[in-house]
C-alpha cells in the first residue's frame, strides 16, 4: 500500500497540469530500504527545466507538426506573451512558422531572421502568444488570423516544396509471351525503360521501348525512343520549364509533339480545386490478355490482365490530349480495338487566375510520313469577372499561321461551356494555299436530382479549307489520284513493299464526343463514352462507343459492357459482355482475411463469336500482395479453354506469370516490373516509381513495413521506397507499427513530405533496435537509492524501489553508469553481457553489481 502511494504521488507531481504551480515534491513521504537519491531537481515550484522537448505544435487549434523544440527559461514571466506557468518559453524558427501557415511576408522583421534558430514569435507578431501544456506535451501557438495565409484545399506554401535528393533511377517493365500451336509457334519480348537523373531542381528523363518477335518464319526487332528531356519547376512563376522532347499545352490548340523548349503554367502547383482530371481506361478481357495503349502512334502502356473487366488508372499519356487507342490481344491471338476520347474539360479559370504556355522548336512525329518543320506557339488564358474566362493563342510555321480566340463561362445551375473560333492560313505539300475556320463548343453539366454528369461533351466543325499544323508537315509524295491521294512505295530489309499514302482533301469536317455518367436508383452506375468523326470529300466515318452498367446485388458485383467501333466502310465491330463477381463467403458463410471470389464472364460480338468463362480469384498472403486466378470456359471455336495466373508484389518490384490453353494453342506469358534507384547511400530496389517518390530510411533496421504500400519493407540496409506520392502536396509517410518486433522501437512513426514534380524525397525515422531489460542494480549488495539516474549508450532510466530500472534498445554487451547525488562518490559503473537466451526474451531480467 505504501509503495502504491509513493508512485501515485510521483505520477501526480510529475504530470499535473502546469496551472497547479503550488504543488511541490514532498520527499519526506517517500521511504525506501535502499535510501533516496538527491531529488532536489523535483523540488521545483511547478516550473520546468530549460531544454529540448518533443511536442505537438498546434497553431490556432489546428495541428501543424510534431518536432523537438528547445525551450528557454522565461526570465520576464510575462503572462501576456506566455499563457502558462511552465516557466519556459518556446524557441521557434522561420521554417516552423512557414509550415504552420504564417504569412511571413507581412512581417519584414521576422522575414529578416530566416537563419535564426531561436525566435520568440511574440516579439514580431502583435497579439500572438504561446501556451505549453506539459501534461499533453502540446505547444499551442496563437497567431492573429490576419497574419495567416489564406489556405485552399491542398494548397502548400512553396517554401515547403522539397526538390528531394540527388539520385539516378531506372523504371523497367519486361514482358515475355510464348504461344504454341499445332502448325507453328511464336515468341515475343517487350522492354520499356524510363530512366532518370535528379540533380537539385532539375529532372533528366529518357524513355524508350524495345520489342522482339519471332513467329517461326522470321523475326523482327524494333527499338523506339519515346522521348528525352530535361525539366525543372519554377516556383515563383508556378510553372514548368522543359527542354528536349515535349508536347505543347492542350486546351486552346490540340497538343503537338515537338523537340525544343516549353515554359508553361503547372496546374499541380495550384490547389486541388484548380486541377484537371486524368483518363481512366475500362474494358473487358476474355482471357489472360495483353493490353496495349497507343497515343500518336507511340506505345505508352502494355500489361497483361486476367479474364474479366479491367480498369487502368496509371496511364501516363505522352500528351495531354488526343485519342487513346486501346488494343486487347486475347490468348488465342484475336484482337479488339477501341478508342478512348481524351481531352480537357471546358476552359474555365478562377477570377484573376492566369495560365500560359510558350513553345518553340521542331515538330516531332513517329511516322515516316512527316517532316519536322520549325514552329512557335503561344497561348494565354485569363479568368475574369462575372464567371467569364477569355483565352486565345497563335501557331506559326513556315507554311502555317493560325490564330484562335474564345471564351468560357460558368452558367451556374446550367453548367459550364466554352466556345472558340480558329482561323488558319496553310500551304500544303502540293503547294496549294488554303484558308479556313474551325469552330468548337465544349459543355459540362451535372444534374443533381437525376445523378447525371456530362463530364465532357464537345462538338467541332471545320470548313473545307481548314487544316491543322501537322497536315502541313506531310512529306512530299507522288500523286496517284486526281482526288488528292499521294503515295510512296519503298522496300524493307526483306524485300517487301512498304506502301504509305494520305489524302490531302479528306481533312476533318465535324467531330462529336461525349463522356457521360448516370447513377440509376437500385441499378448502379452507367458510363457512356463515345465519339463520331466525319471528313470532307468522303463518306467514311469513325465511330467509337462504349457503355458500361455496373452495380451490386448483396455481396455480388456485376457489370454489363457494350462496345462498338467503326472505321471506314469495312471495319465494324460490336461486342457485349456480362461479368459477375461474388465472394465465396457469401455462399458458405465463412469469413477469410484473404477472400476468394467466384467470377462468371459471358461475351458475344456481331460476328457470332461467343464465349463463356467461370473462374476463381483471390490472395494468398497476409499482406495480400500475392494474388491468383484460374478460369475455365468455352467459345464458338473452342470446346475447351482455360487460364491461370499468379502475380506478386514486394519491395523490389512486381512479377506475374500466366498460362492459357485451348484445343488449338497454348500460351505462356510472364513479366516483371520495378525500379532501381541509386542515391548517396547506395542502391535500392523498388516497385515502379510514380511522378514523385519517397526514399524511406530506418537507420539500418531491416524488415520494417510501410503503410499503404503493398508488400514493401525496408531492405537489409534499412531502406525502402514508397513509389507513388502526389507532387506539390503534403503526404504522410507512416511506418507499420505491427511490423516492429519486441526488440525494435520507433520514436515517431509518421513523417510528412511535400515533393516537387519528379522528386525523390527522403524520410528518416529514428528506429532503435536492441534488448529490453529490467535490471536490478546493487552496490555492496545494497540496492541503488530510489531516484538514481541510470544511463547507457542507447537508453536511460530512473531507479525505482529495490534498485529496479527499465532500459530499452540495449546492445548485447555494454556498460551502464549511475548517479544519485552531487558528490564524487555518488556514482558507480557496471558492465553487462547478455546471454543468447536473454537476448531473445521480450524483457530480459538481469542483476548487476555496480562498482
Amino acid at each position: 500500500m505504501k509503495l502504491q502511494f509513493k508512485y501515485l504521488t510521483i505520477a501526480t507531481l510529475l504530470f499535473s497540469p502546469s496551472g497547479y504551480s503550488e504543488l511541490y515534491f514532498p520527499t519526506e513521504l517517500l521511504e525506501s530500504a535502499s535510501g533516496l537519491a538527491d531529488l532536489s531537481a523535483f523540488k521545483a515550484d511547478g516550473t520546468q527545466p530549460e531544454g529540448s522537448y518533443l511536442v505537438d505544435i498546434f497553431v490556432n487549434d489546428k495541428y501543424s507538426e510534431s518536432r523537438v523544440i528547445f525551450f528557454k527559461k522565461n526570465i520576464t514571466g510575462n503572462k501576456k506573451y506566455v499563457h502558462d506557468d511552465s516557466g519556459i518559453i518556446a524557441c521557434l524558427n522561420h521554417g516552423i512558422l512557414v509550415k504552420a501557415g504564417v504569412n511571413i511576408e507581412l512581417y519584414p522583421n521576422l522575414n529578416n531572421h530566416k537563419d535564426s534558430r531561436c525566435l520568440f514569435v511574440q516579439e514580431f507578431i502583435t497579439g500572438s502568444f504561446t501556451e505549453f501544456d506539459i501534461k499533453e506535451m502540446r505547444l499551442k501557438v496563437s497567431i492573429p488570423q490576419a497574419g495567416m495565409r489564406v489556405k485552399k484545399t491542398g494548397d502548400i506554401n512553396p517554401e515547403l516544396w522539397d526538390d528531394g535528393i540527388q539520385a539516378m533511377f531506372t523504371n523497367y517493365r519486361f514482358n515475355v509471351s510464348s504461344r504454341f500451336a499445332s502448325q507453328h509457334k511464336d515468341k515475343s519480348y517487350f522492354l520499356n525503360l524510363n530512366n532518370g537523373i535528379n540533380i537539385g531542381a532539375w529532372r533528366l528523363r529518357d524513355t524508350r521501348n524495345w520489342s522482339f518477335t519471332d513467329n517461326g518464319y522470321g523475326h523482327t526487332s524494333q527499338s523506339q525512343r519515346i522521348n528525352s528531356y530535361a525539366e525543372r519547376s519554377i516556383r515563383g512563376l508556378r510553372s514548368q520549364f522543359v527542354i528536349g522532347d515535349s508536347h505543347t499545352a492542350s486546351g486552346v490548340f490540340d497538343s503537338l509533339a515537338f523537340r525544343g523548349a516549353n515554359l508553361s503554367t503547372n496546374e499541380n502547383m495550384y490547389p486541388d480545386s484548380m486541377r484537371n482530371y486524368a483518363p481512366v481506361i475500362r474494358g473487358i478481357a476474355e482471357s489472360n490478355a495483353q493490353i496495349t495503349v497507343r497515343q500518336s502512334e507511340y506505345v505508352i502502356y502494355r500489361m497483361f490482365v486476367p479474364p474479366g473487366a479491367f480498369e487502368i488508372h496509371d496511364i501516363n499519356p505522352v500528351s495531354s490530349s488526343g485519342d487513346l487507342e486501346v488494343t486487347v490481344a486475347e490468348a488465342d491471338g484475336s484482337t479488339r480495338l477501341f478508342t478512348i476520347p481524351y481531352a480537357s474539360v471546358p476552359l474555365m479559370l478562377r477570377e484573376n487566375h492566369l495560365k500560359y504556355s510558350l513553345s518553340g522548336g521542331r515538330l516531332r512525329n513517329n511516322s515516316s510520313r512527316y517532316t519536322a518543320p520549325a514552329f512557335a506557339q503561344g497561348t494565354l488564358m485569363k479568368g475574369g469577372s462575372h464567371n467569364l474566362t477569355s483565352y486565345g493563342g497563335v501557331q506559326y510555321s513556315g507554311n502555317y499561321l493560325a490564330a484562335q480566340a474564345g471564351f468560357g463561362i460558368d452558367m451556374a445551375n446550367f453548367g459550364a461551356a466554352s466556345a472558340d473560333m480558329t482561323h488558319a492560313n496553310s500551304r500544303l505539300m502540293d503547294g496549294s494555299a488554303h484558308k479556313g475556320q474551325s469552330a468548337r463548343f465544349l459543355y459540362s453539366y451535372g444534374i443533381k436530382p437525376t445523378g447525371t454528369t456530362f463530364r465532357l461533351t464537345g462538338y467541332r466543325y471545320s470548313t473545307k479549307g481548314f487544316h491543322t499544323l501537322d497536315e502541313t508537315a506531310l512529306k512530299p509524295m507522288r500523286k496517284i489520284s486526281s482526288t488528292g491521294v499521294y503515295a510512296n512505295v519503298s522496300g524493307d530489309l526483306y524485300g517487301n513493299d512498304l506502301f504509305e499514302s494520305y489524302n490531302l482533301t479528306n481533312n476533318r469536317r465535324a467531330r462529336f464526343e461525349a463522356n457521360i455518367s448516370q447513377n440509376v436508383a437500385n441499378l448502379g452506375s452507367i458510363y457512356l463514352t463515345g465519339s463520331h468523326q466525319t471528313y470532307w470529300n468522303t463518306a467514311d466515318k469513325r465511330i467509337s462507343l462504349q457503355a458500361v452498367l455496373s452495380s451490386k446485388i448483396g455481396m455480388a458485383n456485376y457489370s454489363l459492357n457494350y462496345s462498338q467501333t467503326r472505321q471506314g466502310e469495312f471495319y465494324h465491330n460490336r461486342s457485349l459482355m456480362l461479368s459477375l463477381s461474388l465472394p465465396l463467403e457469401a455462399l458458405f458463410g465463412k469469413y477469410s482475411e484473404n477472400r476468394v471470389y467466384a467470377t462468371i464472364n459471358n461475351s458475344r460480338d456481331n460476328h457470332g463469336n461467343m464465349s463463356h468463362q467461370t473462374g476463381l480469384s483471390g490472395t494468398l498472403s497476409p499482406e495480400k500482395n500475392l494474388s491468383w486466378n484460374v478460369s475455365q470456359g468455352t467459345s464458338r471455336n473452342q470446346a475447351s479453354m482455360g487460364n491461370a495466373a499468379l502475380s506478386y508484389n514486394n519491395s523490389v518490384g512486381s512479377s506475374s506469370i500466366g498460362y492459357s490453353y485451348s484445343d488449338e494453342y497454348q500460351r505462356l506469358s510472364y513479366g516483371t516490373s520495378g525500379a532501381v534507384v541509386l542515391h548517396e547511400d547506395g542502391l535500392t530496389f523498388a516497385q515502379s516509381l510514380g511522378d514523385a517518390s519517397v526514399l524511406i530510411s530506418t537507420e539500418g533496421v531491416p524488415d520494417i513495413g510501410i503503410n499503404n504500400v503493398q508488400g514493401v519493407t525496408t531492405d537489409r540496409r534499412g531502406y525502402a521506397i514508397k513509389p507513388y506520392v502526389s507532387s506539390f502536396r503534403e503526404s504522410s509517410i507512416a511506418i507499420n507499427s505491427n511490423s516492429l518486433d519486441d526488440h525494435t522501437e520507433i520514436e515517431k512513426n509518421i513523417a510528412r513530405v511535400s515533393p516537387t514534380k519528379g522528386a525523390i524525397v527522403r524520410a528518416t525515422f529514428a528506429v532503435r533496435q536492441g534488448v529490453r531489460a529490467l535490471m536490478v542494480l546493487t552496490r555492496n549488495n545494497i540496492p541503488l537509492p530510489f531516484g538514481t539516474i541510470v544511463t547507457s549508450a542507447d537508453s536511460s532510466g530512473i531507479v525505482g524501489d529495490g534498485g529496479q530500472v527499465y532500459l530499452s534498445g540495449l546492445a548485447p554487451a555494454g556498460a551502464i553508469s549511475a548517479r544519485w547525488g552531487t558528490n564524487k562518490d555518488d556514482t558507480c559503473n557496471a558492465d553487462y553481457k547478455l546471454t543468447g537466451v536473454e537476448q531473445n526474451l521480450s524483457v530480459a531480467r538481469i542483476k548487476l553489481e555496480c562498482q
